[in-house]
Formats: structure tokens, sequence, C-alpha cells
């Protein structure tokens, strides 16, 4: 059961909170909800990479940050029934992956990277898009999927 409770004023005899019943409700309605009350949602723009180097781009628009002093950054990939996302997959094979904020001017390149591309393909090719310096684990301030670069990025 969830609880919202509403911020504009009710009459007195009116209630003060609205319930939903979550094994009641639909997957997409329950989704909706969600994303519909819990604003503002930044989009973490994540590259990974396959331990073979083969760059994925996707954007997340459930993540948050729960922690500093051991950063812990937390994404929602939602599961799939036939393979796990490249996200996921990347992630668990390599422990390595980078967040990026989506910029207002690649907004419409970070929905081209929303596809379900196949395994293997390079989704900031398709938006037609370059990567940040790339690095071995080596570095550790560069990672190996590199960030995504806004177009005027020295």
């Amino acid at each position: 059961m969830m609880t919202i409770l509403e911020t504009r004023s009710a009459p007195p005899s009116a209630p003060a909170s609205r319930h939903f019943d979550f094994g009641a409700m639909a997957a997409e309605d329950r989704y909706r909800l969600l994303t519909a009350a819990v604003l503002p949602r930044p989009i973490a723009w994540v590259t990974s990479a396959s331990p073979a180097g083969e760059i994925n781009a996707a954007p997340y628009s459930f993540f948050n940050v729960f922690g500093s002093d051991r950063p812990v950054v937390a994404l929602g990939v939602l599961a799939r029934p036939e393979r796990p996302k490249d996200t996921a997959a990347n992630i668990r094979a390599t422990a390595e992956f980078v967040v990026n904020l989506v910029p207002y001017e690649l907004a419409e390149a970070m929905n081209v990277t929303c596809v379900d591309a196949p395994a293997g393909v390079d989704e900031l090719d398709l938006a037609g898009l370059d990567r940040g310096e790339r690095r071995g684990r080596a570095s550790a301030h560069r990672s190996l999927p590199g960030r995504v670069r806004v177009p005027a990025d020295p």
C-alpha cells in the first residue's frame, strides 16, 4: 500500500491523503503513478563497456545518490525475462560505469540511446556522439567506458 499526501487545501471533511493498493494495480499503472509522484527525476545517462570493450549508453530515470563517504549511486535497471540489459551485464562483468547527467542540448541524442539495440551496438554512435577520453582500469580517475562528450567539450 502506498500513501500519497496531497498538498492542496481540502475541505475538513475530505481525506488528506490517497491510498493506492499496488497489489491490485497493473504494472503500467504503478509505473505511471510512481514516475508522476517522484519529481524532479534527473536522468542518469549511463555508459558502460563489455569485457571486450564494446560501449553501451542508456538513460535511466530511476537513479539516485545514497551516500558520499563511500560514494553510492543506485540505478534501477528493470529486468528483462530473456536476457539482462547490456548496462546490467556490463556492470556485473567489469564493475565499472559512468553516470553522465543529460545537458539540455543533448536531450534528443539521449532519446536515441534509449533504443533496445542488440548487444555490441554502440548507442553513442547511433546518436552521432563522441565519447570522452577513455583509459583502462589502471587510471583511477578515468573509467573504461568514458563519458558522453558534449560537442563543445575540449
